[in-house]
Order: C-alpha cells, then sequence, then structure tokens
C-alpha cells in the first residue's frame, strides 16, 4: 500500500505539473513576472495566468527571478473584479457568447489576418465554433477564448536553439509579424515571456507568451515548434478592464505571512502539516482568476518549498538531479472584515 501511495503522489504532481489551469487548456507559467506599478510600489503579478502553482524548478529565482519576495509592500486597496464568463462544474461558461458574437469575433481575427472564413462548424451545442480559413483555422469558446491554428503556414526565419535567447528572437519576430492581430488582443506594447518547465528526468521544456507591458493581464500564447508558428491563443475577455466591484483594503505583508502560519491558507496541495517559516522561499501579489471564481480578487502568493514533504514527494530520480518541488499557498490580501462581502473562496485542483 505504501508503493501504491507514492506512484500515486507521483502520477497527480505529474499530471498537475503538465496541466494547472483547465479552464482554458491553458498552463501555468514557470518563470519570469511581470512588475507593474501600482500606486507607486512594483506588485508581481503572474503574466496572463492564475497564481496558484505547483513547478519543479532547481531554484525559485528560475520562476520569480532574482528577486523573489516581492510582496513586501502593498497599495492601501485593491480592486475586485467581476468574473464575466464564469463556468459551471464542467467548464461550460454559465452566460456564454452567443453563435453571432463567437462568429463577429471570428471575423475580426480573420480580417486582422488577411484570411476569408469557408466554412463553420459548430461543436458542442453552440458553446465551440470550429472557422476554417483557406491557409488557418480559428476557434472560438463560448467564454471569450480564442485560438489560431496556423497549419504550417506561418515558418519562422531563424532557428530555435533550446535557449530562452532563441525563443525570445522567434517571439519578438511574431510580434512583429502580427502586430494587427495584437493589437486586437489587447497586446499593445508586446513583451515577450520565456517561462520553462522540468519532467521528472530534469528535461527542460519551454512556453512563450507576449504580454502586453502596461498590463500583464493581456497576453497571448504561442507554440513555436520545428521553425513554425504552430499556434496561437488568447482570452478576448480582459478580467483587469472588466467590471471592478470595489476597492478594498488590504493587510500587511506580516499580517498575511502570520495567517499562512496559521494554517488560514488556500492552495491546490494541501499539507498534513503546517508551514514553517524557513521553507517560505518566495511571495508575490497577485489574482486568483480560475474560471469557476464568480469574483476575481487579489491574494499573498507565497511559494513553499514542499520537496521533502511526503504529500508532495518527488521520485528519487528528481531529488538526486537537485530538483525541488515548489507549491503556491495563497492568502486574500483584503482585510478579512470584506470577505463576507463575496462568495465563499474554494480552490479548485484544475
Amino acid at each position: 500500500m505504501k508503493n501504491f501511495g507514492l506512484i500515486l503522489t507521483v502520477l497527480l504532481v505529474f499530471i498537475l505539473i503538465i496541466s494547472l489551469v483547465a479552464c482554458n487548456n491553458s498552463k501555468e507559467d514557470n518563470s519570469t513576472i511581470i512588475k507593474e506599478q501600482n500606486s507607486n510600489i512594483e506588485v508581481a503579478m503572474v503574466s496572463g495566468g492564475d497564481i496558484l502553482a505547483w513547478p519543479l524548478a532547481y531554484d525559485i529565482t528560475e520562476i520569480l527571478g532574482e528577486h523573489p519576495y516581492m510582496a513586501n509592500s502593498i497599495p492601501e486597496t485593491m480592486a475586485v473584479f467581476k468574473n464575466k464568463y464564469v463556468t459551471d462544474g464542467a467548464g461550460e461558461p454559465l452566460e456564454p457568447l452567443t453563435e453571432d458574437e463567437m462568429i463577429k469575433l471570428g471575423d475580426s481575427v480573420a480580417d486582422r489576418l488577411g484570411e476569408n472564413i469557408i466554412e463553420v462548424e459548430n461543436r458542442h451545442n453552440n458553446s465551440y465554433l470550429r472557422m476554417i480559413c483557406e491557409g488557418i483555422e480559428i476557434s472560438v469558446s463560448g467564454n471569450g477564448y480564442v485560438s489560431v491554428a496556423f497549419n504550417k503556414t506561418f515558418q519562422l526565419p531563424m532557428k530555435i536553439e533550446g535557449s530562452s535567447e532563441s525563443y525570445i528572437t522567434a517571439v519578438n519576430y511574431v510580434s512583429e509579424e502580427l502586430k494587427p492581430l495584437l493589437e486586437l488582443c489587447g497586446v499593445k506594447n508586446p513583451t515577450p515571456v520565456i517561462s520553462h518547465d522540468y519532467n521528472f528526468d530534469g528535461e527542460r521544456y519551454y512556453y512563450c507568451k507576449l504580454v502586453d507591458a502596461d498590463d500583464s493581464s493581456s497576453s497571448v500564447r504561442l507554440n513555436l515548434a520545428d521553425g513554425y508558428l504552430y499556434s496561437m491563443s488568447w482570452d478576448s475577455y480582459n478580467w483587469s478592464l472588466g467590471e471592478v466591484l470595489g476597492k478594498y483594503p488590504t493587510i500587511s505583508y506580516d499580517e498575511a505571512k502570520e495567517l499562512l502560519l496559521e494554517g488560514q491558507l488556500y492552495s491546490i496541495v494541501p499539507l498534513e502539516e503546517g508551514i514553517d517559516e524557513s521553507d517560505i522561499v518566495g511571495a508575490v501579489i497577485g489574482y486568483k482568476t480560475q474560471c469557476y471564481d464568480e469574483v476575481f480578487m487579489p491574494f499573498y502568493a507565497f511559494y513553499v518549498d514542499v520537496t521533502g514533504r511526503s504529500e508532495a514527494r518527488l521520485p528519487s530520480e528528481s531529488i538526486e538531479l537537485g530538483l525541488k518541488n515548489y507549491a503556491t499557498y495563497i492568502v486574500p490580501a483584503i482585510e478579512a472584515k470584506y470577505l463576507k462581502d463575496f462568495p465563499e473562496i474554494v480552490v479548485h485542483f484544475n
């Protein structure tokens, strides 16, 4: 039974690492963060993704950069946003885009790419449309998630040699070539964000985004491989420009850390015992943006080294390589007395 438990734990870790954010089939970044200027202080924001994470890395600086503690200052107030496309337990939006709205969105994408839509396929009872053009395919979901498959029509003029620098060069090229489309996506000042992940054998895999330098919640995900841009995807609904339900007083970093150490936290990685302060290796401020949430609320996200925990055990081969298992544990950034104004905070595994 002990062996079975170990195998199950390892399997869960692997599943989570390859797909952390399920609402739009995108993956949580193990990477660079964007620093936003907010009330004269820098607030670390995960670029275009949720602050919940469970990555593998050799060192926390691979995830958070050279200054992993970015959450020791915070604005006096922070906004809470309404989620325009709340989904049910199956990930379907409760109030999806209409078919006409999805077609209009697809048309605007095709127009920016100089393409004409030849055929429209209705999928999953109108919750997903596939629009076929001469050289590309455009998909639009009811929650405003859009993807473009280029089908080897977008060849890159440079080689990608398995380094972040080569990916940056390729992504910058894409940003110039697709500037009109990026503007439609809300990425008006594109900045490359190259992230990477590891498997248990220590192999590195790169992930690419173009993020708006002025609003890190606006981003486009890119799939680059074998000298081609295979696809790109983004959320047409920018939650940070959506309905603001109010701005609320925040708590300090020390107050949040005290709550964390007392066990008043949320995470996708539950622990049988409390967190030791010595295991905290970094902290940022960001928003929990799971698609199930009715509101998007600011949180402190504490990165904790859980490598030695039985609940998140790594294979011995990974430990011998020096890989570490990091997990985020989040604490609401707004004062507790205001939390009653919002739905119960629930963390979904996916």
